[in-house]
């Protein structure tokens, strides 16, 4: 039977055809390739090994780009990969792979679509952190090269030119330079905590976020200058320089914000719990788009967003691309070219194209990968445009340029717009702060307009120019809103002051108008517009027109001199802003009759001495700190202030305004008190019991003792027009006060005790038909410190003084009779009393109380409106005003013209008539009044006998002298010659020529006359010489009264000394003679003659003489008896003429 067939042919033993694709096809991209790889096909499992040895691969590439090219084929591939070249730059394939033999085809793998990297200059890289250090790699993970082997620990990375920072796992950032020789790793120590870094390459900063503090930071490149810009939990951090946004991840959430953390918005998030959180974000900056990965259980899902939209649209831009075939934990996410790169779960670098599913991992033979980045410069775009870096931050605007312009109601605040900005917007963020408003706003205006500010209301405005990469200086000025009219000035009063010379009879007045700042400036005050009228007193109707005049803003006074007595003045004022006029005040006024000096104080202090306006609470130092004042006093009339130094004991004055320093005397002690006599112009005061007088004018610069022995003294006040001194005193454990002249003499208590006021009460003169008055000053008073003395030139002058250990001020006559309580603070409280000093000025009591620190005072006239101030360091207080110094009439201030004659106080000397003047005398109706010291004059010229007819003040030369003596010399003069002798006298007051008292002819005593002259002498014998001689030329006595004396001796002296020949002379015509006889024959002698009066002598020059020597014996030659013939030896011829026997 048949039981089987076989058949030969080739049909009966086919070759197998792949059953299945190849799987795991993958397509990864390189710069200018793609390597292609798969695994073989699954095979059935009745097939053996042997059926596929000889497969081959078959590829299919399709251009997606261009659909009407035809695919490509590549078949006769033996091995699992291939490597095609040649493909388009930045074009989309898709590639299929599928197994053949000869039997057949098998069908078609899953495709693969991709898109080839773009043609660029630089070939884009991958920098990757391993174990083995920093690794640079191909895009398809080939040429790798491990470039910084010391970088093993990085959790995040970013590049930035020829550098990379990168993070560490403990926060710590550092960045590495990969140019240069020396590649230096340099940590940036003021980062810290960092979880996340990137880099704005536009605006030059580094980002990072803080896992410790939850912030987002940024700073310059080299880690300086901090600054927050966020609060955020950051996971993974990215930054587009272009649009100026920061981009992160949190674990469920995707959030954006400007570079400076403004505008921060939401794109995507998901509850927590949910089991879904992010893995990583990127940016693609030209295509304006972000991506990030949220992981699930196993897979992960693409999301992608507009980078750009508006905040409030960009959840609406958000789309789901899909489901990734891959996972991982790390969030390390990058995007280049279309394709996204990210580190799976086996710490691969994963790449994909974004509209593709395919998903490749790179190759690469390295170790455990942390991180990595894609390097191309295309990643860090410039903006169109621009070929080199723009600048994005803003220059500081300066003071200058911001400004204020507009109405007070409705202005804006502008400055410069800031400059230096090549890309982007420039903002301000803006605060203003005014009275208790606070505005913040941020704008790209470069004004702020402001409604609801009053006028120059102070403005503080700071103004941060920036742009979202970075900031300008933050600049703050202060400002004012613009003006309005000011209010009106306050406080209008005007006081008046009067003007006297002492040696004038007229009386003129000056009106000082004050006023005050105006309560609302409302500006700035450049003015004040014063208006001013008078009227008289007895006709109102007879008024001037107004004047106007303008003062400047720092001027709050206006003086109106020259006023006539009688008349009333009336003042206005207004103050002027650039903004306009404001309302004039009320119309004071104030009549020439009433004299009211502004109020000010002399004021003693621990700084020193000071003239205090108690008007305007203002004050002017008039010392240094070298200098410590302890007594003060002035002459009102020439702004003088004469002031004791208790340092050096020096009596100084000095100008009210401080300056011309000057030393007055030296003294021995300090005062506490000066009192300053006006009228006669001298400075009293007291110290160890004893009273001084320096007078101002005096020829001698020491003071003078008046008086001592006086007991503990302290306060001293002067009443000039009485000749008389106030002061207190401390005798028998009781202070009074005591009174003088102002010689000191006089003394007598102002408070006698009860008998002695008795007799003063019986003393007191009253007219007739009154009866004596009767006193009202309390018996046994006890005065305190302070003394002051008010109504000098009035009718009735009053002494006020402090009640010891009361608060109790009271006014007392000159007299010490009528008393009255000015001021009863017993049962007050914060009386400053009892006081230390007071004064009195013509409205007001003022007072000190130095333990309290308070300085007083009160209405003069009422014991009212008591003011009391701090005033620590106030010693004592004195009044200052020339109106206080009142003056009497001018014909009391000068001495009458000189009616005396001088007198000769003794016995007249030869060249000295010593001299008695009679004091110089008042008008009988000055009585009482102080004198200033008196200057005499004493004129003097010899007489000739011709001059008997005139005087110095009649054609006679005359010499004079002053002198404040009444006994004085005038030395100098001729003896035995009569002089007339006028004087003058006149004072510190006398401004004409002073008259000439009568003349009177004195004649000085006989003096010693010249030496006798023309002497000469005449040998006459051996032993004989006569000496010749004329009168003295000046007698200085009677010729009669002369005798002369020769004085003689050999020359050189002899035993015989110095002989005289006295008397025995007799006249020539031309002289005198006297024969010397009894010489020495053959001998030289001197000879000299003396004047003699009764005065003293006076002797002549000496002269030289020889005597004849004598002859030689005779000789008898012959001698007859009426003849004798002799001979002898002859003498010289020169000096005989003639022989006697």
């Amino acid at each position: 039977p048949f039981v089987g067939l076989e058949m030969y042919h080739p049909s009966m033993q086919p070759i197998p055809v792949p059953p299945n694709p190849p799987h795991d096809f993958s397509v990864l991209f390189g710069d200018d390739s793609a390597f292609l790889s798969w695994s073989e096909p699954v095979q059935l499992s009745t097939f053996g090994k042997g059926a596929w040895n000889d497969w081959r691969y078959e590829l299919e590439v399709q251009n997606l780009d261009d659909q009407e090219s035809n695919s490509t084929r590549i078949t006769d591939i033996t091995a699992f990969h291939y490597t095609l070249q040649g493909l388009e730059k930045g074009t989309q394939y898709r590639f299929s792979v599928r197994a053949y033999s000869e039997g057949g085809h098998g069908p078609w793998s899953k495709s693969f679509t991709g898109t080839m990297y773009s043609n660029v200059s630089t070939a884009p890289s991958l920098l990757l952190v391993s174990s083995e250090g920093v690794v640079h790699s191909g895009m398809d993970g080939a040429t790798l090269q491990t470039v910084q082997p010391n970088i093993t620990d990085a959790a995040d990375l970013v590049w930035l030119d020829s550098g990379m920072y990168y993070v560490t796992s403990g926060g710590e950032v550092a960045y590495w330079n990969s140019s240069g020789e020396v590649q230096e790793v340099l940590p940036l120590p003021w980062v810290s905590s960092a979880g996340a870094i990137a880099v704005d390459w536009i605006g030059g900063k580094l980002y990072w976020a803080s896992s410790a503090e939850h912030r987002i930071y940024r700073s310059n490149l080299n880690g300086d200058s901090v600054e927050q810009v966020i609060g955020a939990y950051v996971q993974d951090l990215e930054i587009d320089s272009l649009s100026g946004n920061v981009f992160w991840t949190s674990s469920h959430s995707v959030q954006r914000a400007r570079l400076n953390g403004q505008d921060r918005v939401t794109y995507w998030s998901v509850e927590n719990f949910s089991g879904r959180q992010l893995a990583g974000i990127t940016l693609d900056t030209r295509g304006e788009k972000v991506y990030w990965l949220v992981s699930g259980l196993d897979m992960l899902d693409l999301y992608q967003a507009s980078s750009t939209a508006e905040g409030s649209l960009v959840s609406s831009t958000v789309q789901f691309l899909g489901t990734v075939d891959s996972y991982t934990v790390k969030h390390v996410l990058h995007f280049y070219d279309g394709k996204l790169f990210w580190l799976d779960s086996d710490d691969k670098v994963a790449v994909r194209d974004v509209n593709s599913p395919d998903v490749i991992t790179i190759p690469m033979e390295t170790g455990r990968l942390t991180t990595f980045t894609v390097v191309q410069p295309s990643l860090q775009p410039l903006p169109d445009g621009y070929n080199s870096t723009p600048n994005v931050v803003p220059e500081a605007i300066q003071p200058s340029e911001i400004s204020v312009a507009g109405s007070w109601d409705d202005f804006n605040i502008t400055w410069a717009a800031a400059r230096g900005v090549e890309y982007g917007t420039t903002l301000y963020d803006i605060t203003v702060h005014y009275g208790n408003r606070l505005y913040a706003r941020v704008t790209s205006d470069t004004h702020y307009n402001i409604r609801d500010a009053p006028p120059y209301a102070p403005l503080v405005l700071t103004v941060l120019p920036y742009t979202y990469w970075g900031s300008a200086g933050q600049v703050t000025v202060h400002l004012r809103s613009p003006e309005s009219v000011p209010s009106l000035p306050i406080r209008p009063r005007v006081f008046i002051t009067e003007n006297s010379d002492p040696l004038s009879s007229q009386t003129t007045y000056t009106a000082e108008f004050r006023w005050s700042h105006p309560q609302l400036a409302n500006g700035l005050i450049q003015g004040y517009n014063v208006f001013y009228h008078n009227a008289s007193t007895q006709n109102a109707s007879a008024s001037s027109a107004v004047s106007m005049t303008t003062v400047s803003n720092s001027t709050f006074h206006f003086i109106l001199e020259n006023l006539q007595s009688g008349k009333t003045y009336f003042f206005q004022v207004e103050a002027f802003t650039s903004a306009g006029i404001g309302p004039r005040t009320e119309t004071v006024n104030a009549s020439t009759e009433v004299v009211k000096p502004p109020p000010q104080l002399l004021v003693v202090g621990d700084s020193g001495l000071s003239l205090a306006d108690m008007d305007t609470n203002q004050e002017t130092g008039l010392t240094q700190e070298d200098i410590d004042p302890v007594a003060v006093g002035y002459l009102g009339q020439e702004d003088s202030i004469l002031f004791v130094d208790g340092g050096t004991n020096r009596l100084l004055s000095v100008h009210r305004d401080g300056t011309n320093l000057q030393q007055l005397a030296q003294l021995d002690s300090a005062p506490i008190s000066l009192a300053v006599d006006w009228v006669g112009r001298a400075v009293y005061w007291l110290v160890g019991g004893g009273l001084y007088r320096y007078r101002l004018e005096s020829e001698d610069p020491s003071p003078t003792l008046l008086a001592s022995g006086l007991g503990q003294t302290g306060e001293l006040v002067v009443h000039p027009l009485q000749s008389t001194l106030f002061w207190t005193s401390t005798v028998n454990n009781k202070t009074n006060i005591w009174t003088s002249d102002l010689e000191g003499n006089n003394r007598t208590p102002l408070f006698p005790m009860s008998s002695q006021r008795k007799r003063r009460e019986a003393n007191t003169p009253s007219p007739v038909t009154v009866a004596p008055p009767t006193c009202t000053c309390p018996q046994d008073i006890t005065v305190g410190p302070g003394l002051s003395i008010d109504g000098i030139g009035g009718g009735s002058p009053e002494v006020y003084f402090c009640e010891e250990m009361l608060a109790v001020i009271w006014a007392a006559d000159t007299q010490g009779c009528k008393c009255r309580v000015v001021y009863n603070g017993t049962t007050g409280a914060n009386t400053g009393l009892p006081c230390d000093s007071l004064t009195v000025d013509a409205s007001r009591i003022y007072w000190t109380n130095r333990a309290q620190n308070k300085l007083c005072s009160l209405e003069k006239a009422t014991g009212q409106d008591k003011v009391c101030q701090d005033n620590p360091g106030a010693n004592s207080v004195v009044s200052f005003s020339a109106s206080l110094q009142p003056f009497p009439d001018p014909s009391c201030l000068t001495p009458t013209d000189y009616n005396g004659t001088a007198q000769l106080n003794g016995t007249a000397l030869s060249s000295t008539l010593p001299l008695a003047l009679t004091p110089a005398e008042q008008l009988p109706t000055c009585s009482g009044i102080s004198l200033a010291t008196v200057t005499y004059t004493i004129y003097y010229a010899l007489l000739n006998d011709s001059e008997t007819a005139k005087d110095c003040g009649n054609g006679l030369a005359c010499m004079n002298k002053t002198t404040q003596s009444l006994h004085d010399d005038i030395n100098g003069l001729r003896p035995f010659s009569h002089y007339l002798v006028q004087v003058s006298a006149q004072n510190f007051y006398t401004r004409k020529e002073p008259i000439l008292g009568p003349s009177t002819i004195l004649q000085t005593a006989i003096g010693v006359p010249s030496p006798p002259v023309n002497i000469s002498t005449t040998p006459m014998l051996p032993d004989w010489v006569d000496v010749f001689w004329s009168k003295p030329l000046i007698l200085n006595g009677p010729l009669e009264g002369i005798m002369y004396r020769v004085q003689y001796q050999t020359d050189p002296a002899g035993s015989a000394g110095v002989q005289e020949k006295r008397d025995d002379w007799v006249t020539t015509p031309t002289g005198y003679k006297a024969s010397i006889r009894g010489l020495q024959s053959g001998t030289n002698y001197t000879f000299k003659v003396m004047a003699i009066s009764v005065a003293g002598s006076r002797e002549s020059a000496q002269v030289r003489e020889a005597t004849f020597p004598a002859p030689e014996p005779i000789q008898v030659i012959d001698v007859t008896n009426t003849s004798i013939l002799v001979s002898w030896q002859p003498l010289p011829s020169n000096i005989i003429t003639q022989h006697v026997l």
